[in-house]
């Protein structure tokens, strides 16, 4: 099932890890494109929402942890870009 755009837009005002790049001159697609760190080192550790779904390119074992977190709490589903 997809998710939403306003989904994941009000899941973003929940979780504290997730940095929105909407004022950023860097932002990909303003609300839609985030960062995340459990730290303060945001370089390279990006999820964006495009058409029904989060991805992001790359992910290590804590962003794959975020991601798994984030589908558990919108009831939807992680895949590999091997599946």
């Amino acid at each position: 099932m997809p998710i939403t755009k306003k989904e994941f837009l009000d899941y973003l005002q929940t979780d504290a890890e997730l940095r929105s790049t909407a004022s950023d001159e860097s932002s990909f697609d303003g609300e839609s494109f985030v960062f995340f760190s459990d730290e303060k080192d945001w370089e390279g550790c990006w999820i964006a929402w495009l058409d029904g779904k989060i991805y992001s390119k790359n992910p290590d074992e804590k962003m794959i942890k975020k991601m798994i977190q984030i589908a558990e709490l919108l009831d939807a589903s992680v895949v590999g870009d091997n599946n």
